[in-house]
């Protein structure tokens, strides 16, 4: 049977005729109601198997902005740990399409066994084909903003915006100019293929199919919004549900999660088998803040994808409810061993700071048309690429320095001559008041001020002891607590699963439905935030380990103070200054003199007011280079 768009007329063709059927006992999955079988191009993905994409779908597949993401590692630089973790992006988005139409076609097997075993009640309709289509779309499109080492360049340094956010995603559906000579934007190619697909009263209000999509894929926008009339029209709209469309494609219990938790853990080496239970609990509920009268079988705007932790007897699914932990403890355990690995930690901390000595300067902007067409194999090369210093003027010495600095550093990441960690804190071992301090100072909030901290406090280290260039690295793990936001209907009524096991939602019971395992396993997450200090093996090896121990305690004491007054910080730093130029002496080293400033007045108020032009810490306190002077220095 062909699939039947929506008419100018706003008629949805043979819709109820379809529904019928599907009533008395038709499961035609969405994947074979739409063409000829000979129309469809059959993929085969591990993990997924065999699946099949519509013409509409291939042609985006084949657009240049799609394929990008073949080119782009789906676990950053896990595989220098893990070996096998090559995968692409393109892999886990094509895979998430047929987990998005496995969901959809779940939901109304679901549906039409409830309503043959109800056959009085009426509940709200399964998936429409049109929702079907843009639901499969959405789940093909969720990753289109990635660029290469994205989660260094967006959420660590901050150097990008977000790849979910709308300007990242219309700017690659807008853009015309990719490799190859590709004329037409992927927006135009999307907007003519699926404009039939879409209802027109959204048509009415201005929506298009690129449009629509942009808004089930993003994230949405904490102030100003440049589409915010276009997403209140699709919020109300009943024709394409928004909620549910998200909800499938990118919530906790989503078709992103269900096939990466899968698919990471397959090229990991770590092989997971996949588990059909949560599958026949998926449904389509009437919300909360619905205003549709019992009873009413029409689509509403207030509609939510669930998961049914109830029976139709009353009898609750507890399986249910241990499925869904597992895959969180499964996403946790990736978190743990794997995206936060110590070695994979090194490697993000030296490409961070590498990029943030090239282009922590740079535009947002600029910096994507130079890295948009990139895969990560480029990127190194391409970066290695600017580090030849413009000129050799000791006017541009931080230029130069900054080049350096990165060259050296990308040369021992391109052959695994990675930095070993020498000092770090973790969570379980900090005080709440150390902790907050750490991660304000260190920590990704969404500015580039963290980044800009770790970046000059590993440059001051260097040249507070006099090591070369490119020797300090820091990493601060940036944690999400994964709280569980997908809807769950407990005896008819709808509610995140979070909000149900905090008590906050009125549907709460005094007994959870997880006894407290899920409460514990949002801590868990947050044990997982680390600030880790590394330092470059060659210099390591030539290190006195006094020596190593005296930068160590610099750290410790001085870098990472939290709470203590800088004046009194800046006299162990005063003290550890003394001890270095002794040291210094009894190796022969005659260059370098300790200053005393204790008597300079103008200093010690300085100190005191937190203010002053010399060279500190973001904690107020005096860099130790301060202290000492070589022969021939101001």
């Amino acid at each position: 049977m062909a699939e039947l768009p929506f008419f100018e007329n706003g008629q949805k063709s043979e819709q109820a005729a379809t529904e019928l059927a599907l009533l008395e006992g038709s499961t035609t999955s969405p994947n074979d109601e739409v063409r000829g079988e000979g129309e469809l191009q059959e993929f085969y993905l591990p993990v997924t198997g065999f699946f099949q994409f519509y013409p509409e779908e291939l042609a985006i597949i084949n657009h240049p902005a799609f394929q990008r993401l073949s080119k782009i590692n789906q676990l950053g630089q896990a595989h220098l740990v893990y070996r096998g973790a090559t995968h692409k992006r393109i892999e886990h988005v094509l895979g998430s399409t047929a987990v998005a139409d496995k969901i959809c076609r779940s939901v109304k097997e679901n549906m039409i066994r409830r309503a043959v075993r109800h056959p009085g009640r009426n509940h709200p309709p399964a998936l429409s084909l049109q929702e079907i289509r843009f639901i499969r779309l959405s789940a093909l499109l969720h990753d289109i903003g990635h660029v290469a080492a994205g989660h260094t360049l967006e959420d660590e340094l901050n150097l990008l915006d977000i790849h979910d956010g709308h300007p990242r995603i219309d700017f690659i559906l807008d853009r015309t100019d990719w490799p190859g000579g590709e004329s037409i934007s992927l927006r135009k190619l999307i907007d003519d293929m699926y404009s039939n697909f879409l209802p027109p009263p959204l048509k009415k209000k201005g929506m298009t199919p690129s449009l629509l999509i942009t808004l089930i894929i993003r994230k949405h926008p904490k102030d100003k919004d440049k589409y915010e009339k276009n997403y209140e029209a699709l919020a109300s709209s009943d024709h394409i549900r928004f909620r549910v469309c998200q909800n499938i494609v990118g919530n906790t219990i989503c078709a992103d999660l269900l096939d990466y938790i899968y698919r990471d853990w397959y090229h990991i080496g770590r092989v997971r088998t996949v588990e059909d239970r949560l599958y026949q609990y998926m449904e389509i509920a009437r919300g909360p803040d619905s205003s549709h009268a019992l009873g009413d079988s029409n689509p509403s705007c207030y509609d939510e994808f669930v998961i049914r932790l109830t029976s139709s007897t009353g009898r609750t699914r507890t399986d249910g409810v241990t499925a869904i932990l597992g895959l969180l403890e499964w996403r946790y355990e990736l978190a743990e061993t794997v995206l936060f690995h110590r070695t994979k930690a090194a490697a993000a901390s030296m490409l961070g700071r590498a990029f943030f000595e090239l282009w922590g300067t740079d535009s947002s902007e600029k910096l994507l048309e130079r890295v948009i067409d990139l895969s990560d194999d480029q990127l190194l090369d391409y970066a290695l690429d600017e580090c030849s210093p413009t000129q050799n003027n000791i006017d541009e010495y931080y230029e130069t320095r900054s080049k350096i600095t990165a060259k050296s550093i990308l040369h021992k990441l391109k052959n695994r001559r990675l930095q070993k960690e020498f000092v770090s804190y973790e969570s379980r071992k900090l005080l709440d008041a150390k902790k907050a301090g750490l991660a304000e100072r260190f920590g990704v909030h969404g500015s580039k001020k963290s980044s800009i901290n770790r970046y000059t406090v590993a440059r001051d280290i260097e040249l507070d002891f006099e090591l070369p260039a490119g020797s300090i690295s820091i990493y601060c793990t940036e944690v999400k607590p994964k709280i569980a936001d997908v809807n769950i209907e407990v005896d008819g009524e709808v509610a995140r699963f979070s909000e149900y096991e905090s008590g906050k939602n009125k549907m709460s019971t005094k007994d959870s439905l997880t006894g407290g395992h899920l409460s514990a396993q949002i801590k868990r997450f947050s044990g997982l935030w680390k600030i880790q200090f590394f330092i470059d093996l060659d210099v390591k090896e030539n290190m006195d380990p006094k020596d190593l121990r005296r930068i160590d305690r610099f750290i410790k004491e001085v870098v990472t103070s939290v709470g203590s007054p800088p004046a009194h910080v800046s006299e162990r730093c005063r003290s550890l200054a003394r001890d270095f130029v002794d040291a210094k002496a009894k190796l022969g080293d005659n260059n370098i003199k300790f200053v005393d400033n204790a008597d300079d007045e103008e200093l010690a108020a300085r100190l005191i007011a937190d203010v002053g032009p010399e060279p500190r810490y973001p904690n107020g306190v005096l860099c130790l280079r301060n202290f000492f002077r070589r022969d021939g220095e101001k």
